[in-house]
């Protein structure tokens, strides 16, 4: 399956003509058909914004790796940060893991010690 094929599934799988589906992420009628008919090549914005609005897998959309509606867990999340990260050092995968399994809470408090530190820095 092509991307143009995708973003068809993709549209269909929501019940949306090209005109609606094409609304909600700001592209016209005419520019979705293009891309259902290969004509115009998906674009970066175009597939950052259909996979945010409709909620599908961006490897999926982009590349065909994958299911196209993730399942959002951590374990897929943690698998998904490996494929995004392949060539990264592992201190670098650890760092972001980390960071995606904190709470909120936790995040604020990384939040507050960046903020101080920066403070102290510059004093």
């Amino acid at each position: 399956m092509e991307a143009k094929d995708r973003i068809k599934f993709v549209r269909k799988h929501h019940n949306l003509n090209q005109t609606e589906f094409g609304k909600r992420i700001g592209l016209s009628q005419t520019t979705i058909g293009q891309y259902e008919t290969g004509v115009r090549t998906l674009t970066e914005r175009s597939a950052v914004d259909i996979t945010r609005v409709y909620k599908v897998d961006y490897l999926w959309l982009t590349k065909g790796i994958g299911e196209p509606f993730p399942k959002n867990d951590d374990e897929d999340i943690m698998a998904q940060l490996e494929i995004i990260m392949a060539g990264e050092s592992d201190v670098h995968k650890n760092m972001i893991k980390a960071l995606v399994s904190c709470s909120i809470e936790e995040l604020q408090a990384i939040d507050n010690f960046i903020d101080n530190y920066i403070k102290l820095k510059k004093s």
